[in-house]
C-alpha cells in the first residue's frame, strides 16, 4: 500500500511539473524568443507582458477609436485597427 501511494504522489508530482513547464513554455520562453528575434532583426514594438501580452492596451484603444462616430472618409484603418496605427507612428 506504502508503494502504491508513493507511485502514485510522484505520478502527480510529474503531471504537475509537466503542466507547469508546458505553462512556462508557452506563456514566457516562446514570446521572449520571439521578441529576440524580431528584435535582432531590427523591428521594434511595443513591450510584451506575461501571459496577457498587449491584449490590454489594445481593448481600450479599439475602445476609445468607437466611441465617437467616424468622419466621412476612406481612411479607415485607425479605426479599425488603431494598436497598429499608432505603433506605426511611436515605432516605424
Amino acid at each position: 500500500m506504502v508503494t502504491f501511494l508513493r507511485v502514485l504522489i510522484s505520478l502527480l508530482c510529474s503531471i504537475v511539473l509537466l503542466a507547469l513547464f508546458k505553462f512556462f513554455h508557452k506563456f514566457w520562453w516562446v514570446p521572449m524568443r520571439i521578441n529576440r528575434v524580431i528584435s535582432s532583426q531590427g523591428i521594434r514594438g511595443p513591450p510584451y507582458s506575461f501571459i496577457y501580452g498587449n491584449m490590454k492596451e489594445i481593448s481600450i484603444m479599439i475602445k476609445q477609436s468607437t466611441s465617437f462616430p467616424m468622419d466621412i472618409s476612406h481612411d479607415i484603418f485607425p479605426r479599425i485597427q488603431p494598436h497598429f496605427d499608432s505603433w506605426l507612428h511611436i515605432y516605424g
